[in-house]
C-alpha cells in the first residue's frame, strides 16, 4: 500500500490518506489472516484427520471382525486379535474425545 502510494502523484489527494492508512491496514490485514487459519483452515484440518483417524480406526476394526469370523482362525490367534480389538476401541472413545474437546474449544473461543 505504501509503495502504491509513493507512486501516486504528489497532487493526489489520496496518497496522505494512503501513506496514513498503510500501518493500521497492515496490522489489520495480519489479524484477518491469523483469525482465518486459526478458526477455518487449522479447524478443517484437524477435522480432516479425526475423520481419517475414524475411517483407519473403522477399517482395522471390519478387518480384525473378519479375522474373527474365520473358522480358520486359531484361538491363540483370536485372543490376539481380541485385544488388538479392544486397543482399537480404546483410540476410537480417545479420538472422539479429543475431537469433542476440539470442538467445544473452538465454540467456546469463537463466542
Amino acid at each position: 500500500m505504501i509503495l502504491l502510494a509513493h507512486n501516486l502523484s504528489a497532487d493526489n489527494p489520496w496518497k496522505s490518506w494512503m501513506e496514513l492508512i498503510a500501518p493500521a491496514a497492515s496490522v489489520g490485514l495480519t489479524g484477518l489472516i491469523i483469525w482465518f487459519r486459526h478458526n477455518i483452515i487449522d479447524s478443517y484440518l484437524r477435522s480432516h484427520r479425526a475423520n481419517r483417524a475414524q475411517g483407519l480406526i473403522d477399517q482395522g476394526k471390519a478387518r480384525i471382525g473378519r479375522a474373527l469370523e474365520n473358522p480358520h482362525t486359531s484361538v491363540e490367534h483370536r485372543n490376539r486379535l481380541k485385544k488388538e480389538l479392544e486397543q482399537l476401541d480404546i483410540s476410537e472413545i480417545k479420538l472422539r474425545k479429543e475431537t469433542l474437546e476440539m470442538l467445544v474449544g473452538s465454540r467456546a473461543s469463537g463466542e
